[in-house]
């Protein structure tokens, strides 16, 4: 599993997956629940939390399971990470919610469904919860609803098994598990702008630009084409760049290496310091005077 960034903070917000397989259970006949959480942008796909639970209830058609696996992603999964993600991004972004049943955000829209009265005895939900959290405009969250297609939905993976390779291998994708063969193929070196600290001494416009090479850890490595160096390092070079010569020479960036590794340094040949001083370079010497001539006597 991988997860790459490449967008400013605003352009980022939660998305999250919702979705169901009914009757997925041979035995029970009961449903499973799929949830995906994932940081996204135009240039970004962070995975964070990905949910598969049986439903406890059977459920009467799909619409009935994919509501109950909304309410429970939504309840469980988005509206604690809005909490953090509220902090973390800046003030207003909005978080997305994936649906691809149309009847089931229908039904979120209009918070009636007289065909689903018993979803509150058999799977203890209220779609009016949903409907106030999702839509209406008095109690509704900062998260869209949003229709999405069956091929993108990313909490497909979580519900049911795949006989086919090639949609399994689709489904594995959109929650960024990938093979090395993938990344290799698909995900080599992304080049992406980003904004990075301004070098004053460095005049390529090239030096801008990041390479983000997405390996088999959780996040890409940054690859910077510039030393780092410290900040006397860089105002000193700067000043060479402006013509101004610095106070001091500028010291090299990597010390120099000794031309004979097996040599050893000799005595050093500096003057022997200087012994410390002693009482009588410290305390004056009395002056001699007459004890006939004096009145204070010296001791």
């Amino acid at each position: 599993m991988v997860g790459w960034v490449g967008d400013q903070q605003n352009n980022l917000s939660p998305h999250f997956y919702a979705d169901a397989d009914l009757a997925g259970c041979e035995r029970t006949q009961r449903s499973t629940s799929g949830g995906h959480l994932a940081i996204e942008g135009e240039s970004s796909k962070f995975p964070l939390v990905g949910k598969s639970s049986r439903q406890t209830c059977t459920s009467s058609s799909t619409p009935e399971a994919e509501l109950v696996a909304g309410h429970n992603g939504y309840k469980n999964i988005l509206m604690p990470a809005l909490d953090l993600w509220e902090v973390l991004l800046p003030k207003g972004t909005q978080g997305v919610f994936h649906e691809d049943n149309t009847a089931m955000i229908r039904v979120v829209q209009t918070g009636r469904n007289p065909s689903m009265k018993h979803l509150h005895r058999v799977h203890g939900i209220s779609i009016g919860f949903l409907h106030e959290r999702l839509t209406l405009p008095e109690t509704k969250d900062p998260v869209d609803l949003v229709y999405e297609e069956s091929a993108n939905m990313a909490a497909d993976v979580y519900t049911k098994a795949f006989t086919s390779v090639e949609k399994w291998g689709n489904a594995r994708r959109l929650i960024n598990v990938f093979a090395p063969d993938d990344l290799s193929q698909i995900f080599d070196v992304v080049h992406v702008k980003t904004p990075i600290v301004p070098q004053p001494f460095s005049t390529n416009e090239s030096d801008d630009e990041h390479l983000f090479v997405a390996g088999t850890a959780v996040a890409a490595c940054a690859v910077m084409s510039i030393p780092r160096l410290s900040l006397t390092e860089v105002n000193a070079r700067a000043n060479l760049e402006r013509g101004v010569i610095t106070p001091s020479p500028l010291p090299p960036i990597f010390p120099p290496e000794p031309t004979d590794p097996w040599h050893i340094p000799g005595p050093p040949s500096e003057p022997p310091p200087v012994p410390y001083p002693t009482w009588d370079d410290v305390v004056p010497a009395r002056p001699t005077v007459p004890m006939g001539q004096c009145r204070v006597c010296f001791f």
